[in-house]
């Protein structure tokens, strides 16, 4: 069996009428942030085994913002980010069947939610490929790699890879801000200052304020961290530390592109600042005053503290104390 397939011919059809499935990003359970494409390709190959498929598909995936899932469920009151799925040269049954696994899997957060007439263009990224009875994913520009289930071949950069040798996070509860690194046996390993860095890594890729496809941004910070290839484990990671930027307000989300939000801590609204100084700091312990600034700036992407990011700081931690959700001790803080 190959274990690589180069430049395959992807299946669209211009003009077809396909049903759109929709996955809300915005409340699908945490432990699937940025993991849930792996339910997607494990169906796949399930469906593609036990229906003895033979042919030639293709899945593809934009994101946007959506409304349509408003009102289905009580967790999603406005429209927010979305990944909208559709398919070429399977059976429409297959969608319908991956609607019903995703709605269990995720809570009730994806939909089946319209049908569209196809027309190609650049925002649909092909997320999975089927050939020779395999699901294939890209591994690089061109090359694809086959999945098996639990039996994936590996590449040497698809491996698992310790903690020190990725440098970022993999385990992010955005509701109660816990973060941590998987380790090989699941447990967490908690390693905030892993996560800034990423967080300084997404805004140094989007510095100059040229707009990037998450893909396109996913490859640039590879190739920053050193990895020749992006391997699904790695592309995985680093989706999860764009989508975090994005909550943070380090990048934007502008129809399924991603751009810089603010370039200098000057352009944030202040409200937004004193959110996210206060969730930048961790629990309730006192810290040093010159600290909590520091930890600011990495939060949200800033790699250097300035005489700028100083004074914005200290007149938001001002501001945070007279509201009575900061408490000061001479030169120290904590949360209230």
């Amino acid at each position: 069996m190959s274990e690589l397939l180069e430049a395959p011919e992807l299946v669209w059809t211009n003009g077809m009428s396909r049903s759109v499935l929709e996955v809300s990003l915005e409340s699908i359970p945490t432990e699937f942030e940025g993991q849930w494409l792996n339910v997607v390709r494990d169906f796949i190959a399930e469906w593609v085994r036990r229906n003895s498929f033979t042919g030639e598909a293709t899945i593809w995936m934009w994101e946007a913002i959506g409304a349509n899932l408003i009102g289905r469920h009580t967790s999603t009151p406005a429209p927010g980010s979305s990944e909208f799925i559709i398919q070429f040269g399977l059976p429409e049954k297959f969608i319908r069947d991956l609607e019903l696994t995703l709605q269990t899997v995720l809570d009730g957060h994806a939909a089946v939610t319209e049908v569209l007439t196809a027309q190609e263009d650049e925002r649909w990224a092909p997320i999975f490929h089927v050939q020779d009875g395999l699901v294939w994913s890209e591994d690089d520009p061109g090359e694809w790699v086959p999945w098996q289930g639990r039996d994936q071949v590996q590449h040497e950069d698809d491996a698992p890879l310790a903690p020190e040798e990725l440098n970022i996070d993999v385990s992010i509860d955005p509701r109660s801000r816990t973060a941590g690194t998987m380790t090989h046996s699941g447990s967490v390993r908690r390693d905030p200052a892993k996560i800034q860095n990423m967080m300084c890594l997404v805004r140094e890729t989007f510095a100059t304020g040229a707009e990037r496809d998450r893909i396109g941004a996913i490859n640039e910070m590879a190739r920053a961290l050193g990895f020749k290839r992006t391997g699904s484990r790695i592309r995985s990671q680093l989706d999860n530390a764009l989508r975090m930027a994005v909550r943070r307000g380090i990048i934007a989300n502008e129809r399924g592109m991603l751009c810089i939000s603010a370039r200098t801590i000057e352009h944030y609204d202040r409200d937004f600042l004193k959110d996210q100084f206060i969730a930048s700091l961790q629990g309730r312990q006192w810290i040093e005053r010159d600290e909590a600034i520091r930890g600011l700036a990495r939060w949200i992407g800033f790699s250097r503290t300035g005489s700028t990011i100083d004074q914005v700081s200290r007149s938001i931690i001002n501001g945070l104390i007279r509201e009575g959700r900061l408490e000061s001790d001479g030169g120290n803080l904590r949360r209230v």
